[in-house]
């Protein structure tokens, strides 16, 4: 499968005017490397793309000030799970906490905050599964076929999970996935879409993700194989113009453009017809969880097994 998300040109008054507004380098035409291996370069790829909102930075800083005194007096007992529920944009919020540029997605989606009592700790989104290579194989592997409507009923992606604040040097992420991992949780998006999920997949950005290594009941199916890359408008025109010159006897698709244009762009790099610019390859790590444990087992589970050595370390 392939994933990338487009990027509309802006006016030249529009770009000012967000110049003023946000306090970030903006890129009329984004830079496309051809080769990005490090993590570094892929936030560095990510960041161009991305709006930093100084609204939503004092607002995390005034959180991490609400989270310190948790760190010496945590309670399980006081997490809460509500929608989201924040006064910002959700995708302008995603973007303000995360490495990885989210453009947003099609499909069902359910996003939640969870708490401490009234102090926000993390931000998970569940949606609808997208399919890529390892995905496919596992789903074939286990029910025998690819049936879509069983899918969309049984099975659901974990889009974002994210912890912020000054508790994710305690492990507060680990705390996200846990919860993300939760029958209560997951029963919050059956109750909305009358779904009976059972499997819950999930990637991370940067490849093997330290995020989800060692958390119990998750399974690493290995590295995605495709395009993970945003696209400015112009580079699809370019592809497409090109594409057409070369080969006038083919039809350019106007549905399922992600794949489509790919192909197109691997047609043309096959053919050794150069562009202005390459597609990078963005590797990411699958993981699967078809074990789905009671919320107060994985809070407890967290608590011990990653809290308080962490908190140990750290303090003393």
């Amino acid at each position: 499968m392939y994933y990338f998300n487009l990027i509309k040109n802006k006016s030249k008054k529009k770009i000012i005017k967000k110049r003023a507004k946000y306090s970030f380098p903006i890129y009329e035409k984004p830079i496309l490397k051809e080769e990005i291996s490090t993590k570094e370069e892929q936030r560095e790829y990510y960041n161009q793309f991305k709006k930093q909102d100084s609204r939503i930075k004092v607002w995390l800083n005034n959180i991490s000030k609400l989270q310190e005194p948790l760190i010496n007096s945590f309670d399980i007992n006081k997490i809460i799970i509500k929608e989201y529920d924040l006064p910002f944009p959700k995708n302008l919020f995603i973007n303000n906490i995360s490495s990885m540029y989210y453009k947003g997605r099609v499909g069902r989606q359910l996003d939640l905050l969870i708490y401490h009592d009234n102090i926000p700790l993390a931000y998970i989104q569940y949606g609808s599964p997208i399919l890529n290579k390892q995905l496919a194989e596992w789903i074939k592997n286990k029910y025998g076929k690819i049936d879509f409507s069983f899918i969309n009923k049984k099975i659901v992606d974990l889009s974002v999970c994210i912890s912020f604040g000054i508790l994710t040097k305690f492990l507060s992420g680990k705390l996200a996935v846990f919860v993300a991992l939760s029958k209560e949780t997951i029963n919050i998006f059956n109750e909305k879409y009358g779904t009976d999920i059972e499997v819950i997949f999930t990637t991370s950005v940067f490849g093997k993700s330290s995020l989800y290594n060692r958390v119990r009941n998750l399974k690493y199916l290995g590295l995605t194989e495709g395009y993970h890359s945003i696209l400015p408008e112009e580079c699809i025109e370019e592809i497409q113009r090109l594409y057409k010159k070369h080969f006038p006897h083919r039809k350019i698709k106007k549905t399922a453009l992600a794949e489509h244009i790919i192909r197109m762009y691997d047609h043309l790099q096959e053919a050794g017809i150069k562009l202005s610019f390459k597609i990078p390859k963005l590797v990411r790590g699958v993981y699967v969880c078809e074990t789905l444990l009671p919320l107060k087992d994985n809070l407890e589970y967290w608590y011990n097994r990653w809290f308080l050595p962490r908190r140990s370390r750290i303090i003393h």
